[in-house]
């Protein structure tokens, strides 16, 4: 899987998952990460599911896998549509760790508001 710096650099971005037939290291953010595992938990558990989703996600090994890579994807596609939104943008010079903590801000502050 590759990613594009902010430098536009090409950068590596693989996965330590144990048990799991990976053995790449991640060079994800605190923020990326964070919000990947958020993705990934709305697979596990979608609108309107419960906790058998829950445990059947778990049980699935593959499916595991299958929802990090597409969370991992959806977080990069993201990031990326944040940063090449039209002007004015005060996003397109800033990190990732940046953009995905603000990404999280905007989830958290959401959800707030839903359940105020």
């Amino acid at each position: 899987m590759l990613s594009h710096t902010r430098n536009g650099e090409v950068e590596t971005r693989c996965w330590q998952v144990k048990g799991f037939g990976m053995n790449s290291e991640t060079k994800l953010t605190p923020n990326m990460r964070k919000l990947i595992f958020h993705k990934m938990s709305l697979d596990a558990i979608p609108k309107g599911g419960g906790i058998a989703d829950g445990i059947k996600f778990l049980s699935d090994r593959n499916g595991m896998v299958k929802s990090l890579h597409a969370a991992d994807q959806w977080v990069i596609g993201a990031i990326a549509a944040i940063r090449n939104a039209g002007e004015p943008n005060p996003w397109k010079d800033q990190t990732d760790e940046a953009i995905a903590g603000e990404i999280l801000r905007k989830i958290e502050e959401r959800k707030n508001e839903h359940f105020s």
